[in-house]
């Protein structure tokens, strides 16, 4: 006789920890887990259903000194201005600046690499929105160029295969995997960082097929594939521990 087992449904709930409120829940996991967004230096906190408010409370006092000081550095970071693709602005593709530069034409807008520029082609009245979204056109394409190569070549080191691999805009996350359905999510920004990043959480969100959590096996499985991961890593959060 077998017993089937069902999954708790996630549970959500606020503490309030110092006069910061804390976004906890639980759900089913093994151990606690502190993330500080990177966006406004908001506190959430995962932990498994068993969690008491107690050791929750106690996990994240044992991390309070890292809190503050990543807290600190987020709240003080400049705001990065505006991007308005304006000429002359620089605009980040695989790593490296280019300059943009704008070419007049009577109906399309595209974007075109041409040495160490980016050339907007577009009509002279072209809105802000408008620029905008060929550059998300254009980063879309890039990384479809680029992922049409490396999903057949790491699918054949991995003996894996996804289903469907997309990319849309994230504002917290490189990549999301639906492990059930074998579906992955990568970010648009990934066509701002070096061509390697982009492999990187390829690789990862792959390697969560074989395990779901960010554990010591799956770590040890990512590191079997790209040694160098942590440096990779580094290059995409910076701020993080």
């Amino acid at each position: 006789m077998f017993k089937r087992l069902f999954k708790k449904t996630p549970q959500h709930s606020v503490l309030s920890i110092e006069g910061l409120e804390i976004a906890v829940t639980r759900k089913s996991i093994k151990r606690l887990n502190l993330k500080l967004m990177p966006n406004d230096a908001s506190l959430k906190v995962s932990a498994p259903h068993y969690a008491t408010d107690k050791q929750i409370r106690s996990f994240v006092h044992s991390r309070w000194d890292w809190v503050i000081k990543h807290r600190t550095e987020i709240l003080n970071r400049p705001v990065k201005p505006e991007c308005l693709m304006r000429e002359g602005d620089f605009i980040l593709l695989w790593g490296c600046e280019y300059r943009l530069r704008h070419e007049l034409s009577s109906r399309r807008i595209a974007i075109e690499i041409r040495e160490d520029e980016l050339v907007l082609i577009a009509p002279e009245q072209t809105s802000v929105e408008q620029r905008l979204k060929a550059l998300d056109d254009f980063y879309r394409a890039e990384i479809k160029r680029e992922l049409d190569r490396l999903v057949p070549i790491w699918e054949a080191k991995m003996k894996v295969k996804a289903s469907f691999v997309g990319i849309k805009k994230m504002k917290t996350k490189w990549g999301s995997c639906n492990i059930t359905r074998q579906r992955i999510w990568l970010s648009l920004h990934l066509a701002k960082t070096p061509v390697a990043c982009l492999e990187y959480v390829l690789v990862h969100e792959f390697v969560h097929f074989f395990e779901r959590y960010h554990n010591a096996r799956f770590h040890g499985l990512v590191e079997s594939y790209l040694p160098n991961w942590r440096d990779l890593e580094r290059q995409l959060n910076p701020r993080r521990e």
